[in-house]
C-alpha cells in the first residue's frame, strides 16, 4: 500500500482518492467518483454518534446516551437484549432501557450502537456477492471481539477503543465493493463479474475509503488511525497509537485463524506480539479466550 500517503492522512484528511490508482484504470474512475457519493451512506444514528463522542470525552454522560437510545426502538431492543444476556445478566430481568444502560455502562453502549450502525453497511446490493459481504462482517466482528482481549496490553485510552476500532477497521471494504456494483458495474469489465478479482481490488484501496467514511461520520481521530494503520501498525507508532494498531493487527490475525484461513496472517503479525509485550504462553491464553468470546456475540 501507499505507506507514504498513510503517514500523513490523519493530519491532512482523505487524499484525492483517484491519485492512489493507476492512471486510466477502472479503479482510478471508481476512486474519483466515490468520495462524492458518501452522502448516500446510511446516516449514523444520533445515539451512536453521542455514545462514541461520550466515550471520547472524559466528561461524557451515560445519561445523555440513554436519552438518545430511548428514542430509537431498534437500539432500545438491542440494549435490553444484551443487558439480559448471560454476559451481563444480573439477578433479575431488566425491562427499562435506562436501567439496562446503567447495567451495561458507557463503554459497552458505545460498542453496541457502533456495531449496529456499522452492520448496515455490510448488506450486499447483489445476492451473488452476499458471501463476500458476510465474510467481511464476520471478520470485523471477530476482530472486534479479539481486540478486547488485548485491553490490558495497551494504553488506558486506547483500551476503550479496541472493540470499536475492530468493528470499523475494514469498513471501507463493504462500502467500496457495493459502490463498484452500484455505480461502475457496466464499465468495470471483469471486475464486477469475478468476485475474487473484485475482492483483490477492494483489499488494495479499502483503508482510504474507510478513512473517508470515518470523516463522513465525524468519528474521532483514534478510529481513523485504526482504520488506516491496522494493517501496517508501524506507522501508528510515530502517531502515538502504536499499541492500538499492533493489537488490532493481532486481533485480525486471530480472526483469520478462527475462520480457518491458515496461520500465514498470524506469522506475519508476530512482530506485533513483541511490540506490545506478549509472550507465546500469553498468546495461547488470549487465543483460547478469543475463541470462547467469538462463540458468544452478545454485543453484535
Amino acid at each position: 500500500m501507499e505507506s507514504g500517503v498513510a503517514q500523513s492522512v490523519v493530519e491532512t484528511g482523505v487524499p484525492d482518492l483517484h491519485e492512489l490508482a493507476e492512471p486510466g484504470s477502472v479503479m482510478e474512475s471508481v476512486m474519483r467518483d466515490i468520495k462524492g457519493h458518501l452522502d448516500e451512506l446510511p446516516v449514523m444514528s444520533e445515539s451512536a454518534q453521542r455514545a462514541i463522542l461520550a466515550l471520547h470525552d472524559p466528561l461524557g454522560s451515560l445519561s445523555s446516551v440513554a436519552d438518545e437510545i430511548e428514542t430509537d426502538a431498534t437500539m432500545s431492543t438491542k440494549v435490553l437484549r444484551v443487558a439480559n444476556s448471560a454476559l451481563y445478566g444480573g439477578i433479575g430481568e431488566v425491562n427499562d432501557v435506562r436501567v439496562a444502560c446503567t447495567r451495561l455502562g458507557l463503554r459497552a453502549l458505545a460498542q453496541i450502537v457502533t456495531a449496529q450502525a456499522t452492520k448496515a453497511l455490510f448488506k450486499p446490493l447483489q445476492t451473488e456477492f452476499r458471501e463476500a459481504l458476510n465474510q467481511y462482517w464476520d471478520h470485523a466482528a471477530k476482530t472486534a471481539i479479539a481486540a478486547e482481549e488485548f485491553s490490558e496490553h495497551v494504553e488506558e485510552e486506547a483500551a476503550s477503543w479496541l472493540f470499536i476500532s475492530g468493528i470499523l477497521h475494514n469498513i471501507g471494504k463493504p462500502v467500496l465493493l457495493n459502490f463498484i456494483l452500484a455505480h461502475h458495474q457496466h464499465d468495470s469489465g471483469m471486475l464486477s463479474k469475478d468476485v475474487n478479482l473484485l475482492k483483490r481490488e477492494v483489499d488494495r484501496f479499502h483503508r482510504y475509503v474507510g478513512l473517508a467514511v470515518a470523516e463522513h461520520w465525524r468519528l474521532p481521530d483514534i478510529t481513523r488511525a485504526a482504520i488506516l494503520w491496522s494493517e501496517e501498525p508501524q506507522y501508528g507508532e510515530t502517531a502515538g497509537v502504536g499499541k492500538l494498531c499492533h493489537a488490532l493487527r493481532l486481533a485480525s490475525s486471530f480472526a483469520c485463524m478462527r475462520s480457518d484461513e491458515g496461520t500465514d496472517d498470524f506469522m506475519a503479525a508476530r512482530s506485533s506480539l513483541h511490540y506490545i509485550g506478549i509472550d507465546l504462553d500469553q498468546t495461547r491464553s488470549l487465543f483460547s479466550r478469543c475463541g470462547e468470546r467469538m462463540r458468544n456475540r452478545a454485543l453484535l
